[in-house]
């Protein structure tokens, strides 16, 4: 018996299914583009798409099926029941970008069209039918709609449906004019393909475009475990949960539109939080600052309030102490700043509380504690313009006495990704639901280094007893290419981290993973822009400035830490030879 599925109407606002569908976007339809050109040179499977369907079906079937509706089992039943052929077909239109498609526009060279339609009708994957007229409009060219109208080259969303499908003195529409010889094929369990989807990736961002760069050699990914205890959902409640959160994410910008009321409703139509589930409570977090901030924007101050209590993820306390200034309140403020003093979860945070709480308890006579800022070595060099970046001017002014490399972020971030390898990729329960992750899910959460305390401590411990070269090397040696966060491959060169690992010391690097552990989504950027071993030893960490340029936020939070720490550090001031006489 023919499995049912509600068709995916189009006169509707588009669903989840039709937003979230993986060829959505013009960088997925070029990654597609790309798959093809290459399936044609023999580079990638000519039936890529198909094996890449089946492949994330069979893992949702291998590590979900528990979790299945009976809608789910008898798809995957029915679909193992097609050919080849009628597959093939299936797949190509159920990640089209819309779930209606004209059939005279459904041509595919390795496929047998007419056939694959016959037995997905039978099957109940699609519908036939050609009395959506008035719904069809995204389906047709701007100047094959002119022509039906009769008018000049004009834009689909200013016809007017009315006048689209009233009959003139023969009978016809310029709509049935149009539709005379259409028959529409309707896609049907786009929405399942969806949930699929999400139980293969834990989101609805990434999308099939995965495959075809893992498959063309663009993307390596580590061999990390994964299985029952690392998955993401574990029941039919979490599932529901971030579709429907999903389905709100989609829905703010119309929201925002259409002003607080519909803001506060959107807030009350989030699913509950469930605890056990860190991924879905974090998504919920952010999702609530961004209503929260619009509310804000719109004066709503309570009701922004509100919502910002019910969160400690950032920037939520922050928002709510500068709105409990605005109303007058300075106590609630300034009470605020103290507990995310004690208690913040991340640098970002702590920074804001240590500023603002200093300056509105200046401004209305009451105690915080004061801290000055820091001001680190300057040193001005003067270079003659070029067409390199200031900062390539500067390492090879420094060159010439020593050795100068123009890193960026890549030095202290790619030896502590390197160092830590394995500990980043450990099989911990959450982290990984898929085998295209460069990183685990929290990577960028505290809970990251408190979860994996205990390897965390015996790696530093290593590291401080001089261990730290045969984790890099062994890193460098068997992980090259593989996919990290914190690791640039191709400026991870042996000869600049042999030199690193010999002129830093180790209580140095031991300070430094500390200081990244501590918060690594904030510092890993704001490094110094260039690493400096003079030719009489030692090293320096230098942030260049070009004329009129000043020190960031994140780069004077690594200055302080450098001094704390001793470690040699300062900031090269460019004046251009042409400008200083």
């Amino acid at each position: 018996m023919p499995l049912s599925s509600t068709a995916i109407a189009t006169n509707k606002k588009p669903s989840v299914a039709d937003k979230q569908l993986p060829q959505c976007s013009a960088a997925q339809d070029s990654t597609t583009n790309i798959a093809l050109a290459n399936s044609e040179q023999g580079l990638i499977a000519d039936k890529y798409y198909l094996d890449n369907f089946n492949y994330l079906i069979d893992f949702v079937r291998q590590h979900y099926a528990h979790l299945f509706t009976i809608e789910a089992h008898q798809f995957c039943q029915s679909y193992n029941c097609l050919t080849e052929n009628g597959q093939q077909l299936f797949v190509r239109l159920v990640l089209r970008t819309h779930a209606s498609l004209r059939l005279s526009k459904i041509n595919y060279a390795d496929i047998t069209t007419t056939d694959g339609l016959e037995e997905l009708q039978s099957h109940g994957f699609v519908e036939l039918n050609t009395d959506c007229i008035e719904h069809c409009l995204h389906l047709f060219t701007h100047r094959e709609l002119s022509s039906a109208l009769g008018c000049p080259y004009t834009n689909a969303t200013d016809i007017d449906l009315i006048a689209w499908t009233t009959p003139d003195l023969f009978g016809d529409s310029p709509a049935a004019k149009l539709m005379a010889n259409e028959t529409i094929v309707e896609v049907n369990f786009r929405e399942l393909v969806v949930t699929f989807r999400l139980l293969f990736f834990g989101n609805l961002h990434q999308d099939f475009s995965s495959f075809v760069l893992r498959d063309l050699g663009y993307q390596r990914f580590e061999n990390y475990t994964i299985d029952n205890k690392t998955l993401l959902f574990k029941s039919q409640e979490q599932i529901e949960a971030h579709l429907r959160y999903y389905d709100c994410a989609d829905r703010f910008d119309d929201a925002c539109l259409r002003g607080s009321e519909a803001l506060q409703e959107l807030s009350h139509s989030l699913p509950v939080k469930i605890p056990s589930d860190k991924t879905l409570c974090r998504r919920l977090d952010r999702l609530n600052n961004r209503i929260a901030r619009q509310l804000e924007r719109e004066n709503e101050l309570d009701s922004a309030a509100h919502i910002y209590a019910t969160t400690m993820h950032p920037p939520s306390r922050e928002r709510l102490a500068r709105i409990k200034e605005k109303q007058g309140n300075t106590i609630e403020a300034l009470a605020i700043c103290r507990q995310i003093m004690t208690t913040h979860r991340d640098c970002d945070e702590l920074d804001f509380a240590s500023q603002f709480g200093q300056r509105i308890a200046k401004k209305s006579g009451l105690e915080f504690p004061t801290s000055v800022a820091y001001k680190p070595p300057e040193t001005k060099l003067t270079l003659e313009k070029s067409n390199l970046s200031v900062e390539f001017s500067a390492a090879l002014q420094l060159a010439k006495s020593g050795k100068c490399y123009y890193l960026e972020n890549n030095l202290l971030s790619g030896m502590f990704g390197l160092a830590f390898w394995d500990i980043i990729f450990a099989p911990v329960n959450g982290a990984f639901f898929h085998p295209f992750q460069s990183h685990p899910a929290d990577f960028y959460e505290p809970e990251f280094a408190l979860t994996r305390k205990s390897l965390i401590e015996d790696r530093l411990t290593e590291i401080s007893n001089g261990k730290l070269s045969h984790y890099v090397n062994s890193c460098c040696y068997h992980k090259r290419s593989i996919r990290n966060p914190l690791v640039n491959w191709a400026l991870c060169r042996k000869h600049i981290l042999d030199l690193a690992l010999k002129q830093i010391p180790a209580t140095h690097w031991h300070a430094v993973f500390r200081q990244l552990l501590s918060d690594v989504r904030n510092f890993r950027s704001g490094q110094p822009d260039l690493v400096y071993f003079p030719d009489e030893g030692g090293y320096q960490l230098l942030e260049v400035k070009a004329p009129g340029d000043k020190l960031q936020k994140n780069q004077l939070r690594w200055m302080k830490f450098f001094k704390e720490h001793n470690m040699p550090h300062g900031v090269l001031h460019v004046e251009w030879l042409d400008e200083c006489h």
